[in-house]
């Protein structure tokens, strides 16, 4: 199959003709190749985008041609992941998002405006939130520029907003220093907890009244797999993502039954973790348990300090299956015992039911909202 700009990078890489070929260009620009892996799976083309200008389309083109003995093939666009927009979708709402001048808050301000909402895009860098509108200037995209550790910066967004929220979505972050608990310095731990924690907080309370008051709303807090285990970046990071799925979990049981649903995410990097740490970091960081060949990431080894909660229904058929005698209940048999009356349903039973899995990036309302898909 003829390598085009909609051919995964994977697949880029892993040809014996277009592999050498991007090797060649990250060498010449004094790159390492393996920043590439955690975006394997997306199309060539999308380097064009994410990089911000610093690739320029001429680049993919020379890409291409070299793979393909001097011509461009036909390209089918079907060919690995390609963004479908729903026209629309967000006509008439207005949803904050933070971090929206780069990465993870970039793409969601840039696709709630695609799909007709107004976008309240908030980031310290001006600039950056300058080429977002600039890039979009038929979408409606109110840029408010300043830091949200601030209460300023969260008035100027609230005031932006106006009457009407119909969505938060709390992306902006930072990471640590991958330092642990016994050598962070004050500065590292209170300027990530201010951001990562204290902000997203901030903003919650300042949009909940305003939900309230329409009787709706969707809150989308962005934590990490850091916010899961505690091998995946340093003490305040770690901190930072954990206390943000806690503030969810809180707010969601609060505010669920007042029609304002509160959902996290946590995303994770794909191949290796820590790209961008020093080498002794990744040392640190690394698994006490040597992972089989084959599974360089898995995520169901058991670590120091990892708490699995299994729901009571889940250890009672683990019980039943070790044990025989047990496993007839299993396969429909009958019980005589007297059926015990179903109480019925709680505010925590249907509150906490979306946080049973143990990952929370697997949270998912079954309403919809700002992540649904």
């Amino acid at each position: 199959m003829a390598l085009t700009a909609h051919s995964t990078i994977g697949d880029w890489m892993n040809d014996p003709t277009g592999g050498p070929l991007i090797r060649g260009l990250f060498e010449q620009t004094g790159a390492d190749p393996e920043l590439l892996t955690p975006v394997l799976g997306l199309p060539l083309q999308q380097l064009v985008a994410m990089s911000q200008g610093q690739l320029p389309q001429s680049v993919v083109d020379d890409l291409v041609r070299a793979a393909n003995n001097g011509e461009i093939p036909e390209d089918d666009a079907s060919e690995g992941w390609a963004e479908k927009v729903t026209a629309g979708r967000f006509a008439g709402k207005t949803v904050i998002v933070t971090g929206a001048a780069s990465g993870i808050g970039k793409a969601t301000a840039s696709r709630i405006a695609r799909e007709g909402g107004r976008v309240i895009a908030s980031d310290i860098a001006a600039e950056k939130l300058d080429a977002l509108k600039a890039e979009l200037p038929d979408a409606d995209i109110v840029t408010v520029a300043g830091d949200l550790t601030k209460q300023d910066a969260i008035d100027a967004v609230l005031a932006a907003a106006g009457d009407r929220i119909d969505g938060l979505a709390n992306v902006a972050g930072i990471n640590d220093d991958f330092s642990p608990a016994g050598e962070t310095p004050d500065a590292v731990w209170d300027r990530v907890i201010a951001i990562n924690l204290t902000a997203p907080f901030k903003l919650m309370r300042a949009v909940i009244p305003v939900m309230e008051k329409a009787g709706r709303g969707a809150i989308l807090n962005v934590s990490s797999e850091a916010g899961l285990r505690g091998n995946a970046s340093g003490n305040a990071y770690t901190a930072s993502k954990h206390g943000i799925i806690g503030v969810t979990k809180s707010a969601a049981f609060m505010y669920g039954p007042k029609g304002i649903r509160v959902n996290s995410v946590a995303p994770r990097r794909r191949g290796h973790r820590h790209p961008d740490a020093p080498e002794h970091v990744r040392v640190r960081l690394r698994p006490s348990r040597p992972v089989p060949a084959g599974h360089p990431d898995r995520r169901d080894r058991r670590a120091p300090g990892r708490v699995d909660h299994v729901p009571a229904v889940g250890r009672r058929r683990q019980h039943q299956r070790r044990h025989p005698r047990l496993r007839r209940r299993m396969v429909g048999a009958v019980s005589t015992a007297p059926a015990k009356p179903t109480p019925p349903p709680t505010r925590t039973a249907g509150a906490f039911r979306v946080f049973t899995a143990r990952r929370v990036g697997r949270l998912r309302d079954p309403a919809g909202g700002i992540s649904r898909r």
